[in-house]
């Protein structure tokens, strides 16, 4: 998605194409692939994101039937986007405010992870998807009251 017209620099909004915007570009979106990456390691359950696995697909249906419950209705968003760890999954269904929900394996908590939280992480090159999962990590999210707890 671009945020400007042709001819219009999409790093700095000047007029023209600009070699040093470029490859301030292309050294951010390394550093962000790279935090990315070590972060899966060391989170996700299989490294990657997404459902691997029979296990896995069965661990996934029952958090999107408990999230699907606390919404009141059908999830829409790209299950390859999912990230899956050894106690809890991340379901990135959202919307403006909105990053995604992590849901307990074991007890179905459910816990909002709105966007308000990407700005309480201080780790640089992270997106705000993983600066709300780390909030959840270190404790700092609650969760909501589902009908089924």
């Amino acid at each position: 998605m671009k945020l400007f017209p042709p001819g219009i620099c999409e790093y700095c909004g000047r007029s023209g194409k600009h070699p040093e915007c470029e490859q301030a570009v292309a050294e951010a979106v390394l550093r962000y692939r790279k935090a990315d990456e070590e972060l899966l390691r060391k989170y996700a359950e299989h490294g990657v994101y997404g459902v691997h696995g029979p296990k896995s697909a069965q661990s996934f249906a029952q958090a999107c039937a408990r999230l699907e419950s606390y919404l009141g209705r059908p999830l829409s968003f790209d299950r390859a986007s999912a990230l899956e760890a050894s106690s809890w999954w991340f379901l990135p269904e959202g919307w403006i405010g909105m990053i995604g929900f992590i849901v307990e394996k074991g007890a179905g908590l459910v816990y909002p992870l709105g966007s308000g939280l990407a700005s309480r992480t201080s780790l640089p090159d992270v997106g705000a998807r993983w600066s709300a999962i780390l909030e959840y990590v270190s404790g700092h999210v609650q969760p909501v009251q589902t009908k089924d707890a």
